[in-house]
C-alpha cells in the first residue's frame, strides 16, 4: 500500500482534517479563492453544474441564508432586481400571462384592502374612486408630467397602494405622470436620472 492508494489518501486527509479543523478550513478556503481568481470561467462552469445538479439542497442553504441576514439579502436582492430588469420584466409578463385567474385574485385582494380602509361598500366604488383621484390630481397640475412635461396619462402614487392601502386616496400620494415616465418610476424600463418628487405633506391634510 503506498500514497498512491485512494483508501490511504482519505485516511491522511482525514486525521489532518480532524487535527485542526478551523486551520484546516481556512487553508481550504484560501486554496479554493486562489483556485476561483486563477479559473474564474472554470469556477462559473463547475458552480453551475453544482447547481443543477444539487438544486434542493442550494436551494435549501440560500433560504437559511437569507433567514440569518435579512437586511443584507433584501440589499443584495435590490441590486440584482436593478441590474436585471429585463429578464425581471420578461419573467413577470411569462406570469401574468401563464396566471391570469392568480393576477386577478391579486388585483382583488388590493382593491379589497383600500375599501377596508376606506369603508367602501363594494369594490366597484373603489375602483370609480381611484378614477376620481386620479383625474384630479391631474388637474391639478394641468395635466402635464412632472418629469418631462409631456401631457399625463397617468397619476402615480408616491407611496404604492399595495403597501399604503389607507394612503391610497390622499391627495398628497399623486404625482401625474407619462406612460413612458411611469414605466421607468417603477423600473419596467431603463434608469434615467428622475429629478426629485415633490415633497409630500400628509400632516396638512390630518393623515
Amino acid at each position: 500500500m503506498t500514497w498512491k492508494d485512494p483508501e490511504i489518501r482519505k485516511q491522511k486527509k482525514r486525521e489532518y482534517y480532524e487535527r485542526d479543523i478551523e486551520e484546516s478550513r481556512r487553508k481550504s478556503r484560501e486554496t479554493n479563492n486562489r483556485w476561483k481568481k486563477r479559473h474564474p470561467d472554470k469556477y462559473l462552469e463547475s458552480a453551475k453544474k453544482y447547481r443543477e445538479n444539487h438544486h434542493v439542497k442550494v436551494l435549501e442553504i440560500t433560504r437559511l441564508w437569507r433567514k440569518e441576514h435579512p437586511q443584507k439579502s433584501k440589499e443584495l436582492s435590490k441590486i440584482w432586481h436593478q441590474n436585471n430588469r429585463e429578464k425581471v420584466n420578461a419573467e413577470k409578463r411569462e406570469w401574468r400571462k401563464n396566471n391570469p385567474e392568480k393576477r386577478r385574485l391579486i388585483e382583488i385582494n388590493r382593491l379589497k384592502r383600500i375599501q377596508k380602509a376606506y369603508n367602501f361598500e363594494t369594490i366597484s366604488k373603489v375602483g370609480f374612486a381611484l378614477t376620481i383621484w386620479s383625474k384630479k390630481i391631474r388637474t391639478e397640475y394641468n395635466n402635464l408630467c412632472q418629469v418631462c412635461g409631456k401631457l399625463a396619462a397617468h397619476t402615480h402614487h408616491i407611496l404604492l397602494k399595495r403597501f399604503y392601502p389607507n394612503l391610497a386616496l390622499n391627495d398628497n400620494n399623486g404625482i401625474p405622470l407619462c406612460i413612458e415616465c411611469h414605466k421607468e418610476v417603477h423600473g419596467k424600463l431603463k434608469v434615467v436620472e428622475i429629478p426629485p418628487l415633490p415633497s409630500v405633506d400628509f400632516a396638512r391634510r390630518g393623515v
